[in-house]
């Protein structure tokens, strides 16, 4: 029963594919929202920079997932599939509301400008928006922000020739695979 609604759910078409992974990334964001919408726990600029970069990497990481649907469907698995990959895009989703409130609250002291993070371009400004508390900063912590900034950088520029790479090898493979297969 769970397989024929994966392939009903499939056979609709790519672009309500995609329109349901974002639905389910803002589902996640904002449930978190909605529980931490009282926390005070904040993070500084530098942590929340590191923080977005790994749900941007897992984001993208999980979408090489739906290379495995010719697997999946061999195999009558289909819908374990497409509830792992909608699992993990809600819970990236989620840590990211997390995050983003967290640096809402460190920015303006409340989390009420977390939204602002769901949006792509806005979003950066949770990086640069200065914390409310200032605080004395010392050499040390200089460098370690510079270096958690060159980490951040560092991990998504080397990650766009990689994923590029890993994409061209999988549609490769899987016009190899096509070929082979009657």
């Amino acid at each position: 029963m769970l397989e024929e609604l994966a392939y009903e759910f499939y056979s609709v078409g790519p672009i309500f594919l995609q329109v349901a992974l974002v639905a389910s990334y803002l589902a996640g964001f904002v449930v978190a929202l909605i529980i931490r919408r009282n926390a005070t726990w904040s993070i500084r600029r530098v942590p929340y920079l590191l923080l977005w970069t790994c749900c941007v990497l897992l984001s993208t990481a999980l979408s090489f997932a739906w290379l495995l649907i010719s697997y999946a469907k061999a195999d009558g698995l289909l819908w374990l599939l497409t509830i792992s990959i909608f699992a993990g895009t809600i819970a990236i989703g989620y840590a990211y509301g997390v995050f983003a409130h967290a640096r809402s609250v460190n920015a303006a002291g409340t989390g009420n400008f977390a939204w602002i993070a769901a949006l792509p371009i806005l979003g950066l400004g949770l990086v640069f928006i200065a914390p409310q508390q200032k605080t004395v900063r010392h050499g040390a912590k200089w460098v370690g922000d510079l270096f958690g900034i060159a980490v951040a950088l560092i991990l998504l520029l080397g990650a766009i020739p990689t994923l590029g790479w890993l994409s061209d090898s999988a549609l490769e493979f899987m016009a190899r695979r096509v070929a082979v297969v009657p």
